[in-house]
């Protein structure tokens, strides 16, 4: 009978040291279990944190990458704004000298045209005074005939002035310039002066 106590006895030790060995099992499951858990929920939250960051460094470089498309936009539209803008100022510099070029080859124009006309008033006026001198002299000679003749014919020498005085030279219609001269016009009584000379000596 004290053999089969102390079997017991022995049973239950055993059976209260197995129990403590699979709670202290239990135990260390539950604690292992428990860091495994942890250990996963911070492997997450790294993942979710490196993913984040990636994220939005992905995001960032999108950013920059429109940033800098529209800026090489932007640089584009302004380099072709600029050509523009140049391209204008060239031929608005070129209207100008050929519009400065114009007003002086007319002014070159209408100074030859003057001194054209001027050389040609003073060519006339010459004409005129050596028509008019010519003039002088034959009716001198007539007036000079007659006295030597005796003969006085005022009629005869004034037949002879009027047609001394037909010539083209002492006419208003040689005078004559074109319209965008009228300013020579007053050049007329210049030249038809002589045709008077000529009626006052005579």
């Amino acid at each position: 009978e004290r053999e089969e106590r102390l079997m017991q006895q022995l049973a239950v030790k055993q059976e209260e040291s197995a129990k403590r060995s699979f709670q202290t099992m239990m135990r260390r499951k539950v604690i292992q279990d428990e860091a495994a858990k942890k250990a996963e929920e911070r492997r997450m939250t790294i993942l979710e944190a490196q993913e984040e960051t990636e994220y939005r460094l992905m995001e960032h470089d999108q950013k920059k990458e429109r940033y800098l498309d529209f800026k090489r936009e932007l640089d584009g539209l302004r380099g072709k704004n600029k050509e523009i803008n140049v391209e204008r100022q060239r031929r608005r510099e070129e209207a100008e000298r050929e519009g400065i070029a114009e007003a002086v080859k007319k002014k070159d124009e209408k100074i030859d045209h003057l001194n054209a006309e001027r050389k040609r008033m003073w060519g006339l006026r010459r004409a005129a005074q050596s028509e008019a001198y010519r003039a002088r002299e034959i009716v001198k000679s007539e007036i000079m005939r007659q006295r030597i003749h005796s003969k006085f014919d005022s009629a005869a020498l004034d037949n002879k002035l009027q047609a001394l005085l037909q010539s083209d030279m002492f006419s208003a219609k040689i005078l004559q310039t074109s319209s965008s001269m009228p300013s020579l016009k007053s050049g007329s009584t210049m030249a038809t002066q002589p045709s008077q000379q000529v009626s006052q000596q005579a």
